[in-house]
């Protein structure tokens, strides 16, 4: 991903630091890691994608980096406005509808993480049906728990 493309995404910069660090983050850590020790979900991922045991925190961000590269390309998500019956408020085709007469928008779902040594979090574009869109997914249930 280019520089161009993280920025547009919203990524920070990863040389900029954090404002403040976060002294709770070991202990949200620890429970997060007992969680995952007992989610079925959670096991049968590490199973299936990570049978020599789980990825060393220095190698994260690499890690990371390859796996997107096997995903392939990130899913995007479009909103659509819709009449009452359900059906597109616009007609596609060229010189029907004009396209900003309706609101739109589109979305992806990105993937934060931060290596041990990183003074920012990092964020990566993940396609939904790959491997880091299922560990986006199975993150967000376990962080979901506490709001």
């Amino acid at each position: 991903m280019t520089f161009d493309t993280q920025k547009r995404l919203g990524a920070r910069d990863p040389k900029t630091p954090e404002a403040a660090p976060d002294y709770w983050a070991p202990a949200l850590a620890e429970i997060f890691a007992m969680e995952a020790a007992a989610d079925q979900a959670i096991l049968a991922f590490r199973e299936r994608v990570l049978p020599n045991g789980l990825v060393p925190p220095q190698d994260i961000p690499d890690w990371i980096a390859r796996t997107a590269t096997d995903d392939g390309p990130s899913t995007m998500y479009v909103t659509v406005p819709l009449s009452d019956d359900g059906k597109p408020l616009f007609d596609p085709s060229p010189k029907r509808t004009p396209v900003s007469k309706y609101p739109m928008g589109w979305k992806q779902v990105l993937l934060s993480y931060a290596g041990p040594s990183d003074k920012a979090v990092s964020v990566i574009p993940v396609r939904s049906d790959g491997t880091l869109g299922e560990l986006w997914h199975l993150a967000t249930k376990i962080s979901d728990r506490y709001g």
